[in-house]
């Protein structure tokens, strides 16, 4: 790999302010990238990039509006569309339109703008949540539109999708270098840890920093999933957009498979705490297994993760503490 890739080049990140983009910001920026990012309005919480504030293009405006879309990938030289509604399951379920809606128009307008700005390198962030009921676990990429997708993130996996063939009608048409990159359950710093909207991992690290007892669980806790540090991906985007632009999807995960309820008896021990855990086998608790194999993104970009869960685990709660996030 060319050390210097990133040297100089007119990077655009979306969605560069929140949790995933801001650590893909950070790392590009030490590659001694020219990053610009876009926030919705000038009230977005900028907190996560802060510090890279005095090294950074800020532009502000609706990435749903294609003239603003088309402002922002002026002059740039790789976009990664990091940007995406998204949200936890109770919410997916509870507005899967528009979700759907949101994330396919984020698409179309920014691959449209890329297109007609003549940028070279596109990055689409798609999700293991693509693969449906009828794909085998570890899931394969090659089996990532086979049958339906999960109902309780309907929207939101059908966004994920349409953004894979989107990508590669654009590639097909203009010729554009497009990598697709399919994480699975990424955590760490800077995510939301909102008890109402987060993700299992933030959601179980407020609730159990609250000391809620009992600790309540949607589904039976065997639900079985693997889960990615945040800076682990962020290394793995930026490489795949420089090594393999080839609007092929590849999986971003680890081999390290945990239960929801052993993940969550982790994160107590670590809080050294012992609360009462309950199952609410009433809710829905996502598909029993869900993760995939890795050995595509070993295969094409020699990727690695360096962080185990525990590890990551333990970094993410120290960030918490320290931010002072509990709500």
């Amino acid at each position: 790999m060319d050390d210097n890739f990133w040297m100089g080049k007119n990077v655009l990140v979306t969605g560069g302010a929140g949790f995933i983009g801001s650590f893909v910001v950070e790392q590009l920026i030490e590659k001694g990238a020219s990053v610009t990012i876009t926030t919705y309005s000038k009230k977005e919480s900028v907190r996560n990039i802060e510090h890279l504030l005095p090294q950074l293009t800020v532009l502000n405006g609706d990435l749903l509006d294609s003239d603003f879309a088309l402002k922002a990938t002026s002059g740039k030289d790789a976009v990664f569309h990091v940007a995406s509604y998204k949200k936890n399951i109770a919410f997916h379920q509870k507005f899967p339109a528009d979700i759907l809606r949101t994330n396919t128009l984020l698409s179309i307008n920014m691959l449209d703008a890329a297109r007609k700005s003549g940028v070279e390198r596109f990055l689409v962030v798609s999700s293991g949540i693509v693969y449906g009921s009828e794909s085998k676990s570890p899931n394969l990429e090659i089996d990532g539109f086979l049958g339906d997708v999960e109902s309780a993130h309907y929207g939101y996996a059908w966004s994920k999708r349409f953004g894979e063939v989107l990508a590669n009608a654009y590639a097909k048409q203009s010729g554009m270098k497009i990598a697709i990159a399919r994480p699975y359950n990424v955590f760490g710093p800077r995510d939301n840890f909102d008890k109402e909207s987060a993700q299992v991992i933030p959601t179980f690290i407020n609730r159990i920093a609250g000391r809620e007892n009992p600790f309540t669980m949607w589904g039976d806790g065997n639900q079985e999933r693997s889960f990615l540090y945040v800076e682990d991906l962020a290394r793995g985007l930026i490489d795949l957009t420089e090594k393999y632009p080839e609007c092929d999807p590849v999986n971003f995960g680890t081999d390290e498979t945990i239960k929801l309820k052993d993940l969550a008896k982790m994160i107590m021990d670590l809080e050294g705490v012992d609360l009462k855990v309950e199952f609410d086998i009433t809710k829905p608790g996502g598909l029993t297994k869900r993760n995939c194999d890795n050995t595509k993104s070993f295969n094409t970009i020699e990727f690695i993760p360096k962080y185990f869960l525990k590890e990551g685990l333990m970094k993410t709660i120290e960030w918490y503490k320290s931010n002072s996030i509990n709500e």
